[in-house]
């Protein structure tokens, strides 16, 4: 389900989470979705926790031949000023970031980039807060807002925190190969996991360059 067909009347939505089987097929699945969203008058922001991945949507987005325009620092308010100040028509529609940069910032409403803001995740963090924080900076973007995460079954924080009977249980009601499936129940889980996870982890975060290498350096959920 696109992102697009989910919008509202409002300031800020959060959709519940859109899955693919594995993530080859989830970015197979992606594209369109994302092309559909650059077809809209909205400013799209594709987001992910750790590097690897990263550079791998970064190719990705070449392949396809979609322009965009790489975040290197903070969305602070002086990014946003920042970006003003560029011609109308150098200006790209689609960023591309990791989701450290989407700080909680206060921002004082003419900040706006004058469309309405898609942020796409397409990855979650093990501890809750690091994706509450993205979330966050939604919420206070001076214009209308949405984010919407896009997984696989397949990501390491899904299988290191979902039961694999849950997830065989979604494979039996109708997630296949050839659509996203919307589940909110499994996103409900999830972010629940991530809570219980979260409050067992009381040593200093190791960073990490994937998912995979954070479990590792961390200790932490199994």
């Amino acid at each position: 389900m696109a992102l697009s067909d989910l919008l509202k009347f409002g300031s800020y939505n959060l959709f519940p989470d859109s899955y693919a089987v594995d993530r080859e097929t989830l970015y197979r699945l992606f594209r369109p979705t994302l092309l559909q969203q650059l077809g809209q008058p909205k400013t799209v922001v594709l987001a992910l926790h750790f590097p690897s991945e990263f550079f791998i949507v970064q190719d990705l987005l070449s392949s396809w031949g979609v322009e965009y325009t790489m975040i290197t620092r903070p969305l602070d308010r002086q990014w946003f000023q920042d970006s003003k100040n560029v011609p109308s028509d150098q200006s790209s529609q689609l960023y591309l970031s990791l989701a450290e940069f989407l700080i909680d910032t206060k921002f004082s409403g003419d900040e706006s980039m004058h469309a309405p803001l898609a942020l796409m995740m397409l990855d979650r963090h093990p501890l809750l807060a690091k994706d509450e924080s993205v979330v966050r900076f939604a919420e206070g973007f001076p214009g209308r807002s949405e984010v919407g995460y896009f997984l696989s079954f397949d990501d390491e924080v899904v299988t290191r925190l979902i039961d694999k009977r849950l997830l065989d249980l979604l494979l039996q009601m109708g997630a296949h190969d050839h659509g996203l499936i919307a589940s909110s129940m499994l996103s409900k889980r999830l972010k629940k996991m991530q809570k219980k996870s979260s409050q067992m982890f009381t040593a200093p975060e190791q960073p990490a360059d994937s998912a995979s290498q954070w479990f590792e350096l961390n200790a932490f959920g199994g």
